[in-house]
């Protein structure tokens, strides 16, 4: 993981472990551009999978891992269909947690995210 767009909060083992790992094997973590809002907001992950890193400008990396649970995932995908659709090949790992994913979520995810694994 290169680059790591945060969604799960730091109190929880979750998002400390993939945020810990993703600082100790030389990645970037990439927050909300909203610093005023509290909790998650679907459309700044979008914005943050289309954003360059701040050490990376100009190398076109973009975000390249999720961690979500399901009903995150929901809401991003729900935020795509009904915005301007787009392909997210950039996303190559989308950490799942918390329960299990529905074959409908998982179908819509990865025609999103067709590199991504889950």
């Amino acid at each position: 993981t290169r680059i790591l767009a945060t969604t799960v909060p730091f109190f929880h083992v979750g998002g400390l472990s993939s945020a810990l790992a993703v600082i100790m094997a030389g990645g970037v973590l990439v927050f909300s551009s909203d610093s005023t809002s509290i909790g998650f907001k679907a459309t700044q992950v979008i914005e943050s999978m289309k954003c360059e890193s701040s050490i990376g400008k100009g190398s076109g990396q973009n975000v390249n891992t999720l961690v979500v649970v399901p009903a995150m995932l929901h809401a991003i995908i729900y935020e795509i269909e009904n915005g301007t659709p787009m392909i997210y090949s950039g996303v190559r790992l989308i950490l799942i947690g918390g329960q299990s994913i529905t074959q409908p979520l998982l179908e819509k995810t990865k025609a999103i995210f067709p590199e991504a694994r889950m």
